[in-house]
């Protein structure tokens, strides 16, 4: 191994040449890269891929030409970290950190990406040690809020209002969701556990005080049995009410068997059973393609082999 290459404060050893580098060498890799505008910049930046070195942001500042290089030792060394009056070059250098360095969503971005790749002054002096103000600033186009961050804000949720809204803007976001099915596991999964965590991690609660016109009944969605089976059947009517308006002319028990394994096409649904009896058929001789459909169609709560086992035992024994 050579000598190092020091690159902010980073020492980066040398994989060939043995002996140090010299700006004759790098002037040569230079050229050869046809990038003869900046010849300091271009020189650094090839140095570092011969190294093979994982992206940090001083392949950024290299770019940007906070450096200069040492002639007496070879070395590439960067001199100033300044210039963020710039919106422009703060805009790039949190896009830098989010998608090159760190390879995160800008969401998911926290204080301490930021002071570990040298921008926690970046962070202080414009943002107010604020991520979600840094990425709301990068990434305008995105529209952020502060509770889809991984960490929100300290003291966004000192207001039960706002811990109600930040649950209620989360599940608009998905308008296949029916709020009041929503169990605490999803709330979670959609980033505002924080919030929830103010309403006692009560999903009733929460939910009631972001969706005030469903008045919700206290109690309503607990997660006892009786409860759920109360939700699911509530759940099944409505779809059963949707497939109906829509399929005036079908069975009603394709219907109800289409509400109860979410097959919300009619033909999918008769593919779907009209396969499960060809499969069927071969293990059970003794019953019709046809009658294996129907008992298929008038069992939705149980396994299709089950029930069809069952009736071909009942039959073989009604034979002997």
């Amino acid at each position: 191994m050579g000598k190092a290459t020091v690159i902010g404060h980073i020492n980066i050893p040398i994989r060939a040449p043995r002996t140090r580098p010299n700006p004759e060498l790098f002037l040569a890799i230079m050229r050869e890269r046809n990038a003869v505008q900046d010849p300091v910049r271009s020189v650094a930046l090839a140095f570092r891929n011969i190294q093979g070195h994982s992206i940090t942001m001083e392949d950024f500042w290299i770019n940007k030409g906070w450096y200069r290089l040492d002639r007496n030792t070879g070395n590439v060394v960067l001199f100033k970290l300044g210039k963020w009056s710039d919106p422009g070059i703060r805009k790039e250098a949190i896009r830098f950190l989010a998608e090159q360095v760190v390879k995160k969503r800008p969401q998911d971005l926290q204080e301490k990406d930021f002071k570990d790749n040298r921008l926690g002054g970046l962070l202080v002096q414009y943002f107010e040690h604020s991520p979600h103000k840094a990425v709301q600033f990068a990434y305008p186009d995105l529209d952020i809020k502060p509770w889809e961050m991984r960490t929100a804000p300290q003291g966004f949720y000192s207001d039960n209002k706002v811990a109600a809204l930040a649950i209620r803007e989360a599940l608009l976001k998905h308008p296949a969701i029916n709020p009041r099915y929503a169990t605490k596991e999803l709330l979670v999964s959609l980033g505002v556990r924080t919030a929830l965590g103010h309403f006692g991690n009560s999903t009733a609660k929460a939910i009631g005080a972001a969706f005030p016109e469903l008045n919700i009944i206290p109690g309503e969605m607990r997660n006892e049995p009786a409860i759920r089976q109360v939700r699911r059947a509530r759940l099944l009517k409505e779809k059963l009410a949707q497939l109906r308006q829509e399929y005036t002319g079908e069975s009603p028990d394709l219907l109800v068997w289409m509400a109860m394994k979410g097959v919300k096409s009619a033909i999918s649904a008769r593919i779907i059973i009209a396969e499960a009896a060809t499969r069927l058929e071969v293990k059970y001789p003794a019953l019709f393609r046809e009658e294996i459909m129907a008992l298929i169609i008038a069992n939705p709560n149980k396994r299709a082999a089950d029930v069809v086992a069952t009736e071909h035992t009942k039959l073989l024994l009604l034979r002997r």
